[in-house]
């Protein structure tokens, strides 16, 4: 029941942010979106909150051209998605997503995985400073923001 109701959350998720542009007025021309490619990225915060410290923090890489994947909480994710050289973020399509179905432990870390999933679905400007990586969902700016993992 509760995978079920999982799925039907997240496709709802990503149906409501493929219907939305996403736009984001005075984007950086100057992004270098080629940059990405390889990267790997830990979850800081969430909608402006500290993520769960559970061993296994969100994540998000860029491991090709189109492609995106990592950890959601519980599950693994992957997907299409196209970085464009003015820093947008943009999924192929609503369902463009893939997740695997574990059933998180804990129903905190479960809420935290719905909500990653949801504004990743819903994602648009990212926002590269140094070694974090802000990726705006919506009308939330910093609704994800990633520390870029080294050494991997």
């Amino acid at each position: 029941m509760a995978r079920i109701r999982m799925a039907i959350m997240l496709g709802l998720a990503l149906y409501a942010a493929g219907c939305s542009t996403n736009g984001v007025e005075g984007a950086d021309a100057g992004f270098d979106a080629a940059s990405m490619q390889g990267s790997q990225w830990e979850l800081l915060s969430l909608d402006g909150a500290p993520v769960i410290e559970s061993g296994s923090k969100p994540t998000i890489t860029f491991p090709e051209p189109g492609r995106i994947g990592g950890l959601a909480s519980c599950n693994r994710y992957s997907g299409s998605a196209q970085v464009t050289s003015g820093g947008k973020l943009a999924l192929s399509a609503p369902n463009a997503i893939a997740v695997t179905r574990m059933a998180c432990a804990d129903a905190a870390l479960n809420q935290q995985e719905l909500r990653f999933l949801q504004l990743l679905g819903g994602a648009g400007q990212m926002k590269l400073q140094g070694d974090r990586l802000s990726i705006q969902s919506g009308d939330q700016v910093d609704a994800l923001v990633f520390q870029r993992k080294t050494g991997n």
